[in-house]
């Protein structure tokens, strides 16, 4: 059954200078409420309100399939941070094994960056299960590795938010979805215009779930910037980051292994 949610929309002022923000709310289960949130292209004038309407029509419609698609899966992924960079180097079969030991069931991973997945148990939170994971983590391997869950349902959701339509494209810009270790304090009293912009112009944040950022680089004198520092500063919160192709196949991995 499809979930009904609610849209909320929230239009930039000037001359187009601030694309549209849209919000939309499902419920996740009892006492708790999702929400996501992305930018959409505009126009000026009359034109700007009917194809906004047109287009957020269209989101909250991949919204509601998605939640048709996948409601009950239990699958889960697990982003590991900083796995086999600056010197902290393990093979994923090793990760799948300290995972298995854990007690976790029909373990996977996609390729050699930390990118885990397994099911759900029925006993466990996703809170618990984090602090159990990273627990076993650092006894085996003797160094701290945050690790950020999600439901399938969960990373579906961000990448069918479309944040980056319409963005140009080419061998200096680079997309990323960054994942937060907690639930960011996004309110609709307090509405966040998209896109944001670094003062240096090397990167944009162009969609936010309350768990996922999704931010597009540009390199400027051959060099990113570093949105990370950024949202942990502002939120409060961890993150690591996947470039948006590598996330869609590490979903798809998630789904058929």
């Amino acid at each position: 059954m499809v979930a009904e949610g609610t849209f909320r929309a929230f239009v930039g002022s000037g001359k187009c200078a601030k694309l549209p923000l849209f919000r939309y709310e499902w419920p996740e289960k009892e006492g708790e409420r999702g929400v996501a949130y992305g930018a959409g292209r505009c126009e000026t004038g009359a034109k700007r309100y009917e194809r906004f309407r047109e287009w957020s029509q269209f989101v909250v419609g991949k919204l509601q399939f998605m939640e048709n698609t996948s409601p009950q899966s239990t699958r889960t992924l697990a982003f590991l941070r900083a796995i086999n960079v600056g010197g902290h180097v393990v093979k994923m079969d090793r990760l799948r094994q300290l995972l298995c030991e854990l007690g976790l069931k029909r373990v996977g991973s996609y390729i050699q960056t930390g990118n885990l997945f397994f099911e759900m148990p029925d006993d466990q939170t996703p809170d618990a299960l984090t602090q159990r994971i990273e627990a076993q983590l650092l006894d085996a391997l003797g160094y701290a590795v945050p690790t950020f869950l999600r439901t399938v349902a969960q990373v579906e959701r961000a990448l069918q938010l479309e944040a980056f339509e319409g963005l140009d494209v080419g061998p200096d810009t680079r997309q990323l979805v960054l994942f937060t270790s907690a639930a960011l304090p996004l309110s609709l009293e307090v509405p966040l215009r998209l896109p944001v912009r670094s003062p240096a112009g090397d990167f944009e944040i162009v969609g936010v779930t309350p768990g996922e950022v999704l931010v597009q680089l540009r390199l400027v004198n051959g060099r990113a910037g570093n949105p990370a520092a950024w949202i942990e500063k502002t939120w409060g919160v961890k993150t690591t980051a996947r470039f948006v192709g590598t996330t869609f196949k590490i979903l798809q991995a998630a789904k058929e292994g």
